[in-house]
């Protein structure tokens, strides 16, 4: 009965640009319901509910009726049914097409381009989606956690995954490594020249390890965020505004009092130390130390014989099953990273059979 109930399982998956905007329409309810909690505050005193009031909620109102209106009618969603391997793409609850999980995999993992506005001036940003049969179900901006999403429904659907490498991986290979898939499935490119100085890297290799070194200076492309100091600061002299020992002793103080300032000084302390950990990682060597168990970075590793792809998208990424290790662009010349990556592909490749 229980393998029965799990066969029949079915999912619901909101495309990438209904999650998008969602996330506006649920602003503009909140926004609308904030009105009318106003409204009726200011008319608490009053008996009764004048007609006024009813009319002067009406704002509010729209903005609810609004946002579900067009969440209702806007809403694309791709229903799988896994016990009988089917997907079904319904627009404001209307199927459009069905399809066999088969003809919809694999799972495809594709960066796109987006304009961004900030201050009256334009940029470009990269943004990760998650695609099954050209309907982008993720969209992030960092590929790590659109891999990790990719990763995910893959394995949720039986469906092979092919992640930014272009390798197509069936759903039975999904944690074959570098090492166990031989290093020219998944670069046919490869290149056994030695590093060029002109890639602002240098290779050092000995039988057992093998070290990745920045030649781009003291950082490596890696500096801590000087708004986790200015977090901790403003939270700081918030805390002690509210005179923090005194108030947290004082078993007769308030408790929203205390709860507020013991909220605060959390806050310093998490900012506190998450720039503190940003500054430890930022004087570390920049080098990548390769070695028969794992490839580390800066105080982070994961298992060499569990990685399965490495790829350059918003960071250089070295990605297992379950973890990713990135390196900042910084580490190298930009430009050159490809030529980084093919080296550390075959790095890893080669460090992972030795386990």
């Amino acid at each position: 009965m229980a393998a029965a109930a799990q066969l029949n399982v079915t999912r619901r998956y909101l495309t990438a640009t209904t999650s998008e905007r969602s996330v506006a329409l649920a602003v503009v309810a909140v926004i609308g319901i904030g009105f009318i909690a106003l409204v009726i505050y200011m008319y608490l005193d009053t008996r009764g509910a004048p007609p006024e009031v009813l009319l002067l909620t009406a704002p509010g109102l729209a903005l609810i009726g609004g946002a579900a209106y067009f969440w209702l009618s806007k809403r694309d969603a791709v229903k799988v049914d896994l016990g009988t391997r089917t997907a079904t793409f319904a627009r404001a609850g209307k199927p459009l097409w069905t399809a066999r999980l088969d003809e919809i995999g694999p799972i495809a993992i594709v960066a796109v381009k987006r304009e961004m506005f900030r201050s009256g001036r334009s940029y470009w940003r990269t943004e990760y989606r998650v695609v099954a049969n050209s309907v982008p179900l993720y969209a992030k901006w960092g590929y790590r956690q659109a891999r990790r999403a990719g990763d995910r429904l893959a394995r949720q659907w039986k469906v092979g995954l092919r992640p930014l490498d272009g390798h197509i991986r069936q759903f039975s290979e999904l944690d074959q490594s570098l090492a166990a898939a031989r290093l020219a499935q998944f670069n046919p490119r490869q290149n056994t020249e030695p590093l060029a100085p002109e890639t602002g890297t240098t290779l050092e290799e000995k039988p057992d390890q093998a070290v990745l070194r920045s030649t781009k200076g003291f950082q490596g492309g890696e500096t801590p965020n000087i708004l986790w100091l200015g977090a901790a600061g403003m939270a700081g002299l918030a805390a002690s505004e509210r005179h923090v020992v005194i108030t947290l002793s004082d078993p007769a103080a308030e408790p929203l009092e205390t709860l507020l300032v013991s909220v605060l000084v959390l806050a310093t302390l998490a900012a506190l130390g998450r720039f503190l950990y940003e500054a430890w990682r930022a004087v570390l060597p920049a080098e990548v130390q390769i070695d028969p168990r794992s490839v580390a970075y800066r105080g982070r590793s994961v298992a060499t014989a569990q990685v399965v792809e490495v790829v350059s998208a918003d960071a250089i990424c070295i990605c297992t099953p379950r973890r990713t290790l990135e390196i900042p662009h910084g580490f190298c010349e930009p430009q050159l990273d490809a030529r980084v990556v093919d080296e550390l592909r075959r790095v890893i490749a080669e460090k992972g059979q030795l386990r």
